[in-house]
């Protein structure tokens, strides 16, 4: 160690006990700190470089000690969303930074490439293999969506690019190319079309792949995340939650109003599950509704029906706990339902 690190080394002693100083000197980041919240990481840290520890560990910028479970991969980049192969040998990533695909031999645990012909720009999720494994999807934020054969090595060979999203109509500051931000991915079960989550204009597009044409935009909630499909539903999860009212207190989320806490600011209606038909067609909209929105705009589709009473009992309880005290009742699982309903006053 220089001595110039020393010295650094020698001063940072006089720091608050528990504070964290990191030292870069010559490209080297040194850690000096008490540890992660909740836990004494004093005599394990020490002074330990940014990185991969000899037991395992990795010690991460913000002063914390991460200790996976399992075995684990190291590739440059940032992963966002993964997809298991078919035939389960590979693992695909989607990956935030360098580049859009990383394909992993799960047999190995080793990367077995990266696939550079398409870029980087991965969006925040959208990658999926079609049910033979001959070809994947991915989706990338500067608006169009990856489509790539499968060797039979099970490596990739891009095929080309959807460019046909709609672009998004909600206007917004910095973003006057319309990108409409593709996210999730998924088939239809005859794999002859592909679903694309837009998440800048709420809605789904439903693309035709044999011709890369978008047959069908179907409207969904606020800022729409994830997609799984089902014989001839889909169902679309929405960070951003249901549609705004007049009366609620509201967020800005790239031009859209988010239904929003007035205290933090973050969405407080998503995730949400909006049923529709795969086909595009709205009147396949559950109209039963659950217990987070009384209004009944975000719907709950009928499948695991025993798993979802438990949820709205548990969400319910929380809701309503404070409304309990206030009234000095006791919340049992009898009365329960009837005092979600009540407002005192």
């Amino acid at each position: 160690m220089s001595e110039v690190t020393k010295l650094i080394g020698r001063r940072a002693r006089f720091a608050l006990r528990g504070a964290a100083v990191l030292v870069v000197v010559m490209t080297v980041v040194v850690v000096i700190g008490l540890g992660v919240e909740g836990r004494d990481e004093a005599n394990r840290m020490g002074s330990a470089q940014v990185g991969r520890q000899v037991d395992g560990s990795v010690v991460v910028t913000t002063n914390q000690v991460l200790t996976p479970a399992g075995r684990q991969v190291e590739f440059r980049g940032r992963p966002l969303s993964v997809v298991l192969s078919p035939d389960g040998r590979t693992a695909a990533f989607l990956n935030g930074t360098y580049q859009a695909i990383i394909l992993v031999d799960v047999a190995t645990w080793t990367v077995k490439q990266e696939f550079t012909t398409a870029g980087g720009s991965a969006s925040f999720t959208g990658i999926a293999y079609s049910a033979d494994g001959r070809q994947l999807y991915a989706s990338q934020a500067s608006g169009r969506v990856i489509v790539a054969d499968v060797t039979a090595a099970g490596a990739l060979v891009l095929n080309r690019y959807i460019t046909s999203l709609p672009p998004s109509p909600i206007p917004y500051p910095g973003r006057e190319d319309g990108d409409p931000l593709p996210g999730g991915l998924a088939l239809s079960e005859d794999q002859s079309t592909l679903y694309v989550v837009l998440s800048r204009n709420n809605s789904v597009a439903a693309v035709d792949l044999a011709s890369s044409r978008v047959t069908a935009e179907i409207p969904v909630g606020n800022a729409p995340h994830g997609i799984l499909v089902a014989g001839n539903l889909a169902y679309v999860t929405n960070q951003g939650g249901r549609r705004a009212r007049a009366s609620d207190f509201t967020n800005d989320s790239s031009g859209t109003p988010i239904v929003a806490s007035r205290r933090s600011g973050h969405a407080i209606t998503g995730t949400g599950l909006r049923r529709r038909s795969a086909a595009g067609s709205r009147d396949q909209v559950d109209r039963r509704r659950t217990a987070s929105d009384s209004d009944g705009a975000r719907r709950s589709p009928p499948v695991r029906r025993e798993q979802q009473q438990r949820h709205r009992l548990g969400h319910r309880r929380r809701r309503v706990s404070r409304r309990a005290h206030d009234c000095r009742e006791s919340v049992s699982r009898r009365d329960l339902r009837l005092l979600a309903e009540r407002t005192c006053d």
